[in-house]
């Protein structure tokens, strides 16, 4: 489905692959030289949004008892330990960032001018 979305969307799909074919390359060259550097941004996008939502339903559910991180975390608060706590509880929501960040910059979005828009801040054109 995703490369049948990069050809849909001509975004030079079609072009690449055929100008690897017409180098004489292989069946299995077209494919990686021709086809997954095309569709490899649409499938990391998705792929880090999955691996974020995992990271959190993680935590959750192991709170409520199904193990993982958020058991630790459950069992660190219930015995006092609140720098344990603290610490996961931060390498979470740091976690968390991260891949949100690399989930933006994987599909070009500026963070800058996001937050910017969203605090109701003007956003300055670029300097030429």
């Amino acid at each position: 489905m995703v490369i049948a979305k990069a050809v849909r969307c001509g975004d030079g799909f079609a072009g690449t692959f055929h100008a690897v074919h017409a180098t004489g390359a292989y069946r299995i060259q077209e494919v990686v030289f021709g086809v997954i550097p095309q569709v490899a941004l649409l499938w990391s996008s998705p792929t880090l949004y999955w691996l974020e939502t995992d990271v959190r339903s993680a935590t959750t559910l192991g709170i409520v008892g199904a193990g993982g991180i958020g058991q630790t975390l459950y069992e660190s608060l219930r015995s006092f330990q609140y720098a344990d706590s603290a610490a996961q509880i931060i390498i979470v929501v740091v976690t968390v960032v991260a891949i949100g960040m690399a989930s933006a910059y994987s599909q070009g979005i500026d963070m800058t001018a996001r937050r910017a828009s969203t605090l109701g801040y003007r956003q300055l054109p670029p300097a030429f």
